[in-house]
């Protein structure tokens, strides 16, 4: 897929690309911050005062007002971390699976080559080992023809 010199520079790329989407994206969705309003500001009481009948109704209403403006509040926040945060987190996923298939291929190629490497040795060995049979045979036969010979 990718060359082992291509690997640092598609891993710089990826970071420029990254760190410059953080900034533009960052800059675009940052610095629009409306703090969110506390529970005693003039929305929350507008919208307090909608709120009627008992005392524990109101009250439940008010709570209510309160914990839909904080979850709006939370998923405008969550909304705004993952555009600025989530492509350069996809581009760290994909790079990451990218080297990490490359690092399992090169490894199946060092594990397929040291298994040829030992077939060749054992190869050779077997070689050797027949070598030095007929070797030990010849000065042995040797050795019995000049001691069975008469003086």
């Amino acid at each position: 897929m990718f060359e082992d010199r291509q690997m640092p520079m598609l891993k710089w790329g990826a970071l420029a690309v990254s760190l410059l989407w953080i900034v533009a994206a960052g800059w675009g969705e940052l610095s629009k911050i409306e703090l969110p309003d506390n529970f005693r500001s003039a929305t929350y009481k507008r919208q307090a005062e909608n709120c009627e009948g008992s005392f524990e109704r109101r009250y439940e209403c008010k709570s209510h007002i309160i914990i839909n403006n904080d979850t709006s509040a939370f998923n405008d926040w969550a909304l705004r971390l993952i555009i600025v945060f989530g492509p350069p987190a996809l581009i760290a996923a994909l790079f990451n699976r990218v080297r990490v298939r490359r690092e399992r291929q090169a490894e199946e190629e060092r594990e397929r080559r040291a298994v040829a490497q030992l077939k060749r040795i054992r190869v050779e060995q077997e070689e050797l080992r027949r070598l030095h049979e007929a070797t030990r045979r010849t000065v042995e036969e040797a050795i019995h023809k000049t001691t069975d010979r008469p003086a």
